[in-house]
C-alpha cells in the first residue's frame, strides 16, 4: 500500500475534508495494512483486519469513511498503474448500514408558517433578528448566514456568491436575492456595513455572531433541538 502514497487519491479536498481522511488512513487503514504489497490484498482479508474491528466498536460512520478512503485510494492506484484491482468492489453491501439522523423539521405548513411570523416578532439583537428574518429567502443552513461577508454580495446580478471553500465544494454557491432580501441587507449596510461581516457579534465586530445565536434565539421563540 506504501506504494500508493495511501493518502493520495488525485484530488483537492476542503482543509477540514483532507485532515480527516489523513487521519482515517493513519489510524485505521495504515497500521492494518499499510505494509502489504497491494495486489496481494483481498476484499475479505480487508473486512476482517480493517472494517470489522471498526464496526465491533459500534463506529459505523467511521466504517463507512474507512471504506470510502480506500475505494478512493485503490481507484487512483488502478487509475495510475500502481495497482492491478480495486479489492473494495468486493465490500459492496457487506458494511453494515449507518444508522439515519433525521434532522430536526417541519413539514406540516402550518407549522412553518408559525415559524416565519414568530421569526417576523422576534426582536433580539439586530444582526441575529436579521440573521433569522433573511434565512428562509435564501434556503441555505442556518449556520452559513452567520460568516456572510460584505464583499460575497453582488448587489447589481443580485447574487450571493459564497466562496467554495467555504461551502466544501469546488466552486461558488450562487444565492439569488428576493427584493426582501436586498431591502433588508440595505438596512443591515446602514448599521454594519463598516466592518468585514454582516452579522457581527455583539462585543467584538471583527467576527460574526455565535455559532449558537440563532439556535438561542430559536430556543427563545419556543422552538427546541427536537
Amino acid at each position: 500500500m506504501r506504494s500508493l502514497g495511501l493518502e493520495e487519491d488525485g484530488r483537492q479536498h476542503h482543509p477540514k475534508a483532507a485532515q480527516k481522511k489523513r487521519r482515517c488512513v493513519k489510524t485505521c487503514i495504515a497500521p492494518k495494512i499499510g505494509e502489504e504489497d497491494v495486489d496481494s490484498l483481498t476484499a475479505s482479508a480487508v473486512m476482517d483486519s480493517v472494517i470489522r474491528p471498526i464496526e465491533d466498536k459500534g463506529l459505523l460512520d467511521t466504517s463507512h469513511l474507512v471504506k470510502g478512503s480506500l475505494f478512493q485510494i485503490l481507484r487512483f492506484g488502478v487509475a495510475n498503474g500502481l495497482a492491478r484491482t480495486d479489492v473494495t468492489a468486493g465490500l459492496a453491501n457487506a458494511l453494515i448500514l449507518k444508522r439515519v439522523r433525521h434532522r430536526a423539521s417541519f413539514t406540516d405548513p402550518a407549522k412553518v408558517g408559525r415559524l416565519i411570523l414568530d421569526i417576523r416578532g422576534y426582536t433580539g439583537q439586530a444582526p441575529v433578528t436579521y440573521a433569522l428574518r433573511i434565512l428562509p429567502y435564501v434556503f441555505v443552513m442556518p449556520g452559513e448566514p452567520r460568516h456572510d461577508e460584505w464583499e460575497e454580495f453582488d448587489f447589481e446580478e443580485r447574487l450571493w456568491k459564497i466562496p467554495a471553500e467555504k461551502m466544501k465544494m469546488r466552486q461558488a454557491h450562487l444565492v439569488p436575492l428576493s427584493d426582501q432580501v436586498i431591502a433588508m441587507i440595505n438596512w443591515l449596510k446602514e448599521h454594519t456595513g463598516h466592518g468585514k461581516y454582516l452579522f457581527p457579534g455583539r462585543n467584538l465586530k471583527s467576527v460574526p455572531i455565535s455559532d449558537m445565536a440563532i439556535n438561542s434565539a430559536l430556543r427563545y421563540l419556543g422552538y427546541q433541538r427536537d
